[in-house]
């Protein structure tokens, strides 16, 4: 079971990042305990506390070294905070454990939910351009990516661990597993279709702000090595679960097409 964390676990990690701890909000606990604050001078700001068993503290700084390049780069992503005294990250004791603590910026904006009138041809095409500019980056930065290293796709428990999940007499589902593993074990891995991803570039995972047109894309908790389409394959599968997928389809191509 994943350790969490609660309000008054962070109390003393808050005034770190030159937080009131008066203001501390408890947000929830996804694989995170995520809570927000407001500092000194006025800023909201994100402060998330993760499980060491569930990703260490080098896997936490390879995270924010990654989101911080992307910042650095003028993506739009939520930036990554430092400690007053410089640190990206801590470990910090919590009644659960200890818990290793960073913070990032306040993404503006809003959650777009597909019953909202912002679930349109103007949003898909931003979701889009904002995954486009991280894979652009990503590729700059090469196969050698960010120190301390993020994992390989094929590392992921779920998947190393495959054969001993599936039971034994589930003879088809194992082969199915083995197949696909040994046609992406022939893909090419070169720096243009190979490297960083986000994971899980999804409405949960970014804001959209209507005024401007702009995604600013958060949480890099899943970022890993992998090929780029991956991330449009996640991208996609959450249109792909709703009922009247094909009627977005049909209006966005549409409007596209005006428009050129």
């Amino acid at each position: 079971m994943i350790r969490t964390a609660n309000i008054s676990d962070v109390e003393n990690v808050i005034p770190l990042w030159g937080g009131d701890i008066r203001s501390v909000e408890h947000l929830g606990d996804r694989g995170n305990s995520v809570f927000s604050f407001k500092t000194l001078d006025g800023r909201i700001q994100i402060l998330r506390c993760t499980d060491p068993d569930f990703r260490s503290f080098d896997d936490l700084l390879g995270e924010l070294h990654f989101v911080n390049h992307l910042h650095a780069a003028g993506v739009p992503v939520a930036e990554c905070v430092s400690t007053i005294d410089g640190r990206l990250a801590i470990v910090s004791p919590c009644k659960s454990g200890n818990m290793v603590c960073s913070s990032v910026a306040y993404a503006p904006g809003v959650e777009v939910l597909d019953t909202s009138s912002h679930w349109n041809a103007d949003f898909f095409r931003e979701w889009g351009r904002n995954l486009g500019l991280i894979h652009k980056e990503a590729a700059a930065l090469g196969l050698s990516g960010v120190n301390p290293k993020r994992w390989q796709w094929n590392e992921e428990n779920i998947i190393a661990r495959a054969e001993q999940l599936i039971p034994s007499d589930d003879v088809k589902s194992l082969d199915e597993f083995r197949e696909v593993m040994g046609r992406c074990r022939l893909l090419p891995k070169d720096q243009l279709n190979f490297g960083l991803i986000h994971a899980d570039h999804a409405p949960q995972n970014f804001r959209y702000d209507p005024e401007q047109n702009r995604i600013t894309t958060f949480d890099f908790g899943n970022c890993c090595y992998h090929w780029f389409v991956s991330d449009l394959a996640i991208s996609l599968s959450t249109v792909r679960r709703r009922p009247n997928r094909q009627g977005w389809l049909h209006n966005s191509s549409t409007t596209a097409r005006r428009r050129r």
